[in-house]
């Protein structure tokens, strides 16, 4: 490690497998998991440094503040009368709710996130959530970003019984609208990600956190090292 900065105190020990990666001319980003410093959901990503003659010289990576980022982007999701959206990551636990206390929620005992993590398909159950009140769940498997082992996410909706009387066709229309604009929107952050760190790369612009914070206050990286 050459140089490192972290808006925390602390700071997260550097992957081996994201450096191991970026060593060898390829971009990693881990799943997602509970940053232990920074106590969010955020994603590790590692990008090679290049030279003129496009030798790796190094590496580059960063804790990209993946919780902020799914909460905007569903925050104003709705389904129906009563359905929000709620991504689920591959261990189960909530990445992304509309209420932050749910974050990091253990829902692997939901049938709905079961089916959508283990067939990587969609479909609705009726089932009974932590509240124990009994839903109509719709759910979709969601591509992990991770380069090793991915495995998929979960976009979830819970639906009032009482509702699960309009047709269910059109439930899930609408469920499938609503996931057309969230998969365009992940796209989007996805790109502005790897625009984020590939355009400094590129330019050669290796330079202190608090300067990228100066000159990007909206990029949500939580740290960086080279």
């Amino acid at each position: 490690l050459v140089a490192g900065t972290s808006v925390a105190e602390s700071s997260e020990p550097a992957n081996r497998i994201g450096a191991a990666f970026a060593l060898e001319g390829k971009t990693y980003i881990s799943d997602a998991y509970e940053s232990p410093v920074f106590k969010r959901q955020v994603l590790y990503v590692s990008v090679p440094v290049k030279d003129e003659d496009e030798a790796v010289v190094g590496t580059l990576s960063t804790r990209f503040d993946l919780q902020s980022d799914l909460a905007d982007l569903i925050g104003a999701a709705q389904f129906n009368v009563s359905g929000y959206a709620v991504i689920v990551g591959s261990d189960g636990r909530i990445l992304a709710h509309r209420d932050p206390k749910r974050t990091g929620d253990d829902v692997s005992s939901y049938v709905a996130v079961q089916r959508a993590l283990r067939t990587g398909g969609s479909g609705s159950v009726v089932g009974v959530n932590k509240a124990g009140q009994e839903k109509l769940m719709i759910y979709r498997a969601m591509k992990s970003p991770a380069t090793v082992d991915a495995k998929p996410w979960a976009l979830l909706t819970e639906i009032d019984q009482s509702e699960a009387l309009a047709p269910l066709r059109r439930l899930r229309d609408e469920f499938a609208e609503g996931v057309a604009v969230l998969i365009l929107a992940s796209l989007l952050i996805a790109w502005r990600l790897s625009n984020s760190i590939r355009r400094p790369v590129q330019a050669k612009l290796i330079m202190d956190a608090s300067m990228m914070t100066t000159r990007h206050p909206h990029r949500r990286f939580l740290s960086s090292s080279r």
